[in-house]
């Protein structure tokens, strides 16, 4: 039945909205841990390399700033996706039910 398709791909969304919520956990992480290592690193090295070190961990701290808000956009966007086709896929069963007299 072409409902069955409907309940796959609910699954598959279902592992994406984890799967890119896993993603947006793990760069937070690792940033974090990027920063604990550049603070160590700062606290050592002084003048021009120290302030050299800092400008490219900020623009690498940027960087996964972006990523880990466009995983977390990717994760939302699949959930409300998931959402909607659930509610399509209740609408569709209550149809068929309305048809068949239940």
């Amino acid at each position: 039945m072409a409902l069955d398709n409907i309940h796959v791909e609910q699954s598959m969304m279902s592992t994406a909205v984890s799967r890119s919520s896993d993603v947006h956990s793990a760069i937070m992480d690792y940033e974090k841990q990027l920063t604990g290592i550049a603070d160590m690193v700062k606290s050592v090295w002084g003048g021009r390399a120290k302030v050299a070190f800092d400008q490219k961990h900020q623009e690498i701290r940027g960087y996964l700033g972006v990523n880990s808000q466009d995983a977390d956009s990717i994760s939302q966007g699949t959930s409300q996706a998931l959402n909607i086709s659930v509610g399509a896929d209740d609408d569709a069963y209550s149809i068929i039910n309305a048809i068949n007299g239940h």
